[in-house]
């Protein structure tokens, strides 16, 4: 069962920008969101990451008009949505459990916002029946399930009812559609199949999306741009390959699940500009990188087994997990520089090998400095 968006109206590209300028929202001491700026061009997908109580939820309310926000202005397209009421504000809302009636039918449930709300195309009020009708049906077929429309939801799967909500959503024919952990409650394999497909259906409709979740794989395979939220506000925003290799913050990095973030040195050389770290010489660095002393960010990806090539450093392994990119490998690197170690004893290394590594294996590893991102301390 996929989304076949080729069955839309051809009223595709009906997404709005969504601008936020210096949005604040308070909770009596607490600040949610704190002055955040963020634009969303027409028919773009931006996904908000961040840890549990980061405000992601807050920024989607806000969004919504169910939050009252203290400062600022949230405008979608050139509407200012400050006075307008939430059904007014043509966005569309799909949430983890979907949210369906459980006691009308699919096709009542995809019918809801068309009857009882308002749309772009319709703001005054209720549709004639027969283009409620016709609308429904071309929902239903744009998200697989053609002839559902007459089924309780009841005994809908968990993808049957998420794509429902989906049909739902898109219906009224919003400027923004929002996403709160849409898929979360499904299955790996059908969440990961979702996700490609949703992705594919809103670029070809060109509707402008917010999508908020825990799930950072997700995040990164259905987003234009990632935003990171931490602690109300936005410390990273950008195309999910740039947010992940070039963090920006050790904050970031860590968030994202970096975890050799190491303290290192640029010496500049007559001949070259060298990267150390601690008493190892890690490689040669672009001329323009200044010296002094620097954090990198080393992605797992960027260490492999040297298997005859110069090591960068040694390591001795110390445990093995299997995972589907492969086995995922916890060493140290031997050494008393305070740069190898903490206060617990040798700082641990990371790195992805293709074959199993057994704890006390002694191994070479090659770093790939293009991957490498340092930041300045």
């Amino acid at each position: 069962m996929t989304f076949h968006p080729d069955v839309a109206s051809g009223r595709a590209g009906l997404g709005e920008p969504l601008t936020l300028n210096s949005v604040t929202v308070r909770y009596g001491e607490t600040t949610a969101l704190d002055d955040l700026t963020l634009n969303v061009d027409a028919g773009e997908i931006v996904a908000i990451v961040g840890p549990s109580g980061s405000g992601k939820s807050t920024l989607l309310r806000s969004i919504a008009g169910l939050e009252t926000i203290e400062t600022g202005q949230i405008l979608l397209g050139d509407r200012d949505l400050a006075t307008v009421a939430t059904h007014r504000r043509w966005v569309g809302l799909m949430f983890q459990d979907n949210a369906l009636f459980p006691h009308l039918t699919v096709a009542d449930n995809v019918a809801y916002g068309l009857v009882h709300g308002s749309s772009r195309l319709q703001p005054a009020g209720r549709r004639a029946s027969g283009a409620v009708e016709s609308r429904v049906a071309e929902m239903l077929g744009l998200v697989g399930l053609e002839d559902f429309g007459s089924r309780p939801v009841q005994g809908l799967s968990g993808g049957e009812a998420q794509r429902v909500a989906l049909a739902r959503a898109l219906a009224p024919e919003p400027g923004l559609l929002m996403l709160d952990e849409p898929l979360g409650s499904l299955d790996r394999a059908l969440r990961e199949e979702l996700t490609i497909e949703l992705r594919s259906l809103l670029n070809e409709l060109g509707q402008t999306a917010v999508h908020v979740t825990h799930d950072q794989g997700e995040a990164f395979a259905i987003a234009d741009r990632v935003a990171v939220l931490i602690g109300g506000s936005l410390r990273r925003v950008g195309p999910p390959e740039k947010v992940w290799l070039e963090p920006g913050s050790v904050e970031v990095a860590q968030f994202l699940g970096h975890r050799n973030i190491w303290s290192v040195s640029v010496e500049s050389g007559q001949d070259a500009t060298i990267l150390r770290w601690g008493h190892r010489t890690l490689g040669e660095v672009g001329p323009a990188t200044k010296a002094g002393r620097y954090i990198a960010v080393v992605p797992e990806q960027s260490l492999t087994l040297a298997r005859g090539r110069a090591a960068a450093i040694e390591v001795v392994v110390d445990r093995v997990a299997f995972t589907r990119q492969g086995f995922e490998v916890e060493c140290h690197s031997e050494g008393d520089d305070d740069h190898a170690r903490g206060a617990a004893g040798p700082r641990p290394v990371w790195f992805l090998a293709e074959e199993r590594l057994h704890p006390g294996d002694r191994v070479g590893l090659s770093l790939d400095l293009n991957r490498l991102h340092l930041l300045q301390t």
